[in-house]
């Protein structure tokens, strides 16, 4: 049955409240009371209703209300006194009648006894349901039936979420009982089996109407006249992996074991009838809107082995009260707070833990001795633990993110000789000291990210150990001394951020032309010297160059139009002094190019284009020394060093964050991918969506 496509006209029903007879319906055009349901327009034109004596019951006097009358009157004379009389009362009793439908239908406010509910979807010139009644019934189907449902459905939501009309309980109690097409027979009791496709048909529909079905992307089959089981549609996330979107079943017995249904456009708060799908394992409603604290219902979900609730708009503190069964928590990008309960220490099974993006605060100890953990994000929070040497030790830890808190203490030594750990990210803390030197030959680690703390000392020259290193982002700390050469030897490297680490000592751009896979390489703020090598045109993956706020000079290099992948090319704040010539038009993946604060001179036509076209999307240059201005320039600079007005941001590229990309995974939930982005003023990588087959 489709919601919302009932026809029904609406009816005055009077009944005995709390009784299961049938409805006492009062005819207006016959005067009949009768125990049916029936329907009448109350926007029609009244109709003349005809009186006749016999049909109110008023008869002639008898011969011995006659004798008693006899001394006062005829018989003829009595005979029409009494008529008179029936008349009257006839009028009498068709007023009262109009009365008591004219107080039905205004008393559209009574919320014990008479409510008046707009059928429909509220249109103008839609009719109204009177409906007199305490358990909520909407006044479609069968009040009996309904009452059965009543008191089976308030053990699980409570009388008052059931009874209260338009509540989703109210909504999913008269769907199930009298709008779904099924018409499961209503149990008796809660115990046994006999009851749970009733109950899990009733709890999926409190979710419909909770989170507003009627929006989602996908409606999953939801309210059909479907089994319950099947209130879901394929998905094809990949050549490998099909999921059911949707509510699914598993066993003989048919019990919902799975709901998945992320990034569905869900809103509203999570109901606490879900505790009574006791046999789910796996719930993902992550990238939704939902609101609220997690209820605490959940404690009985367990055998659930799997929860996502990620980016959505959840509060309150991290439940202490989950199953152990738990291997899969994902309760990142919401609003939690409050410390990590200590009960989580008990949670062996855990194998990963997504508490990124919220704001948490305290220690973290509960989480590191969990002997099965193996993915950690805790990333974007407010923890304030100090670090020791044993801290994760020996732990089967593969990723960690640790990044944008305030961890204090020194890098453990431990972290670049684990076996199992491939991602570090510290980036944003607090941490102090430096990097060991004592690093053996590791093919583990893939990501380091120690950006923004106050690590100082030499960069090792046995970094370059890290064979398998892909990212290395050490910007933003207090490293002085000189740029190991070693690191020319990374050539699995592609991400290299060195910037603003202004105790370097000075010295030429090193000579990186062995990273040939290097798509980002930033020296920004290290004290670089000289010419820019003309060799840097074979690193052809580069797609940023970030050589700004440096010493540099001489010409930029004719040969960098092999750069076509290039996009983002920062050489502000140098002291290049060479006059722009032919080149620029041919890197036409440019879009952002910061020129100013240099010597730059010449045509602003090499770099926008001939006749003014469409160049950068963002560009700074000193105008005042181009040859008729820079049509194209978005930001121009009067070439002075102290000018602030020339940018809005002067870190257009903050290309420091990692990205964690959430993609589907049958056998370890998800699969964190390196993904990286650029800064939000930059670009914006598009979110892959699931496509319905």
């Amino acid at each position: 049955m489709d919601i919302g496509s009932e026809t029904e006209q609406p009816a005055i029903v009077f009944d005995n409240v709390g009784e299961t007879q049938p409805a006492m319906v009062f005819d207006t055009e016959t005067g009949d009371v009768a125990a049916e349901n029936f329907e009448v327009d109350l926007d029609a034109e009244p109709t003349d209703v005809a009186v006749h004596d016999t049909d109110v019951g008023i008869s002639l006097p008898d011969a011995e209300e006659l004798k008693m009358g006899a001394s006062t009157m005829t018989s003829a004379q009595a005979a029409k006194k009494y008529k008179i009389y029936g008349i009257i009362g006839a009028c009498l009793l068709v007023l009262i009648i109009g009365l008591s439908a004219g107080l039905s239908g205004g008393s559209s406010d009574n919320s014990t006894s008479k409510s008046a509910v707009q059928d429909g979807s509220g249109g103008d010139g839609e009719s109204l349901s009177v409906t007199v009644d305490d358990n909520g019934f909407d006044g479609k189907g069968s009040l009996d039936r309904y009452n059965k449902a009543f008191h089976i459905l308030s053990e699980l939501s409570g009388e008052d979420p059931v009874k209260k009309r338009f509540s989703p309980q109210n909504r999913a109690a008269n769907w199930i009982t009298n709008g779904d097409s099924k018409q499961l027979p209503i149990p008796t009791t809660l115990a046994g089996t006999s009851s749970y496709s009733f109950v899990q048909r009733y709890v999926l529909a409190v979710l419909y109407y909770e989170w507003d079905g009627s929006d989602w992307t996908f409606g999953s089959k939801f309210l059909s006249n479907e089994d319950e089981c099947d209130w879901n549609n394929g998905f094809q996330a990949d050549v490998k992996h099909h999921y059911k979107f949707g509510a699914s079943c598993s066993g003989e017995d048919q019990r919902i074991a799975e709901i998945f249904m992320p990034g569905n456009d869900m809103a509203g708060s999570i109901p606490m009838e879900i505790g009574h799908l006791t046999h789910l394992t796996h719930l993902s409603l992550y990238g939704n809107s939902l609101t609220g604290a997690l209820p605490n219902t959940l404690v009985f979900l367990t055998d659930l082995n799997f929860l996502a609730m990620e980016s959505n708009k959840l509060t309150g503190e991290l439940p202490d009260y989950l199953t152990q069964k738990l291997q899969y928590l994902a309760l990142g990008y919401n609003k939690f707070e409050g410390k990590i309960p200590s009960s989580m220490s008990q949670m062996q099974g855990l194998i990963e833990i997504s508490f990124d993006n919220n704001q948490l605060t305290g220690k973290i100890d509960a989480l590191t001795s969990l002997p099965n953990l193996k993915r950690l994000y805790l990333g974007h929070n407010k923890f304030d633990q100090e670090v020791d040497e044993t801290f994760l030790e020996g732990s089967d830890v593969e990723e960690l993110d640790l990044s944008h808190n305030a961890f204090s203490g020194s890098l453990p030594e431990h972290f670049f000789n684990e076996k199992k750990l491939k991602i570090i990210d510290i980036s944003e803390n607090q941490f102090t000291g430096g990097i060991s030197e004592m690093i053996s030959e590791n093919k583990h680690i893939r990501y380091f990210s120690a950006y923004n703390n106050e690590i100082g000392g030499e960069i090792p020259f046995t970094i370059s150990r890290l064979t398998h290193l892909t990212h290395l982002d050490l910007s933003g700390n207090k490293f002085s001394g000189k740029i190991p050469n070693t690191i020319a030897n990374m050539t699995r490297l592609e991400y290299l951020f060195l910037a603003n680490n202004n105790l370097l000592d000075e010295a030429p751009i090193p000579d990186y032309t062995s990273l040939v896979k290097l798509e980002e390489l930033s020296l920004k703020g290290t004290h670089r010297t000289g010419r820019i090598p003309t060799s840097i045109s074979t690193l052809t993956n580069l797609v940023l160059l970030d050589l700004g706020v440096n010493k540099l000079t001489g010409k930029i290099p004719k040969d960098m139009q092999t750069l076509t992948k290039l996009k983002y090319l920062v050489l502000n704040s140098n002291k290049l002094n060479s006059t722009i010539t032919v080149g620029f038009e041919k890197l036409e993946s440019i879009d952002l190019l910061l020129l100013d604060d240099n010597k730059l001179t010449g045509g602003a036509a090499h770099v926008c284009g001939d006749d003014g076209a469409e160049g950068p999307s963002k560009m700074s240059a000193d105008c005042s020394e181009f040859n008729d201005g820079c049509e194209c320039c978005t930001y121009c600079c009067s070439g002075d060093n102290d000018d602030d007005n020339c940018y809005e941001n002067e870190d257009l590229l903050a290309n420091i964050d990692l990205e964690w990309e959430q993609r589907f995974s049958l056998n370890s939930g998800y699969d964190r991918s390196q993904g990286f982005v650029f800064s939000e003023n930059i670009e914006f990588r598009p979110k892959q969506r699931l496509t319905e087959n």
